[in-house]
């Protein structure tokens, strides 16, 4: 039978010298129930396989408390300042979506270069920006007027006439079918 009066050191003091207990005990450690008793048929498990793991006890984490992780994780994930497209000192959801559109090296820094800011600064001129909508979230889920992406463009109360530069005879050419019901009777 296996003899726990070998081993007389507590907790941490295993921790410490797990290595050597572990040798001590030529890998078998006592294998008990779910009630506490020794298990009568297996009485020892042979562990000697994670000898290498048990080093992974002595790992001192980098963080001591959760709230310290949380912080330093907020702190990492700031947006740098030169994502401050509008130079109000803040950067807005709207600065950081302009920002991290032009920023090539995302991983690397999280900063804009300068070659990276002189390409946004004339995109912004050319117009890029109108390609997007934004400012939804300021309506909240009552919003009265309906918006829908359809074939490309963004059609709101205001411009619904604008889905029909996408359609093909809106550009001169005539559709195969003037009606339905010619459509139909061609299929």
């Amino acid at each position: 039978r296996f003899d726990i009066g070998r081993v007389t050191a507590s907790l941490p003091e295993l921790a410490r010298t797990a290595p050597r207990a572990m040798e001590a005990l030529d890998g078998s450690v006592p294998r008990y129930d779910v009630y506490g008793h020794q298990h009568h048929a297996h009485v020892v498990a042979d562990k000697s396989g994670y000898q290498d793991q048990v080093a992974a006890w002595e790992h001192v984490p980098m963080h001591k408390t959760r709230s310290e992780l949380q912080a330093a994780r907020r702190e990492r994930d700031k947006p740098h300042w030169s994502y401050d497209v509008d130079g109000d000192g803040v950067v807005s959801s709207l600065d950081y979506f302009i920002a991290r559109s032009f920023d090539k090296h995302r991983g690397d820094d999280g900063r804009l270069q300068v070659e990276e800011i002189a390409e946004m600064r004339q995109a912004l001129q050319d117009g890029w920006l109108d390609k997007f909508s934004h400012g939804h979230d300021a309506t909240g889920k009552l919003r009265v007027q309906r918006v829908v992406q359809k074939r490309g463009k963004i059609l709101t109360l205001d411009n619904a006439d604008e889905i029909g530069e996408t359609y093909p005879f809106a550009t001169g050419e005539k559709p195969k079918h003037a009606t339905l019901s010619e459509l139909v009777v061609h299929r």
